[in-house]
């Protein structure tokens, strides 16, 4: 059981990890007004990619 939560433990943070690499085709672009901070997703290539 201790190898298999140090194994699931494992996963998830490498996951994590590469989940948050920068993509070179797909930018965060933020924009501020005021009080108002607008986050979204460009994307600069013709393929289209699931961005959640």
């Amino acid at each position: 059981m201790k190898t298999h939560i140090t194994l699931l433990t494992f996963l998830i943070i490498s996951m994590a990890c590469f989940a948050q690499n920068e993509h070179k085709y797909v930018k965060l672009v933020e924009e501020k007004k005021g009080k108002c901070l607008t986050l979204y997703a460009v994307n600069s290539d013709s393929i289209s990619y699931d961005v959640f």
